[in-house]
């Protein structure tokens, strides 16, 4: 990267969703114990840790096109190639995912969230997050 702020901005914004999802959404019992409470007193509790993991995997797939779309120009160069083709974006794109969950999962793909991508709503939060 050219300029030193970029690379730090990156590798923040990295840490950051490692953070967020691996230290809260992927941990429900951390967030009922911030309301002091427990996820076996709840009255759904098993849906409750699903929507805690939903919201963690969206989140890291949010980001991701995010970073993609902030840093296009870099991974072209780090791929050395033009990424114009479906293909070539979706690895790039499985890659960042992958690099981006806190934990080890080979279970829930980036591609498991093309539908959600495509939403008016998904490119309209990107836009902001930009802006």
């Amino acid at each position: 990267m050219k300029d030193e702020r970029d690379k730090c901005l990156l590798i923040g914004v990295f840490l950051y969703v490692k953070v967020m999802a691996g230290k809260l959404f992927f941990k429900p019992y951390k967030v009922t114990r911030f309301f002091e409470q427990e996820v076996h007193d709840m009255q759904n509790p098993l849906m409750f840790k699903e929507n805690c993991l939903a919201i963690g995997y969206t989140f890291v797939a949010l980001m991701t096109d995010y970073i993609f779309d902030m840093y296009k120009v870099e991974m072209e160069r780090i791929e050395g190639k033009s990424l114009t083709k479906s293909a070539d974006i979706a690895r790039v794109k499985q890659n960042m995912f992958a690099d981006l969950m806190p934990i080890s999962d080979t279970f829930v793909k980036y591609k498991d969230f093309e539908v959600a991508s495509k939403r008016s709503e998904w490119t309209g939060m990107i836009s902001k997050m930009r802006a």
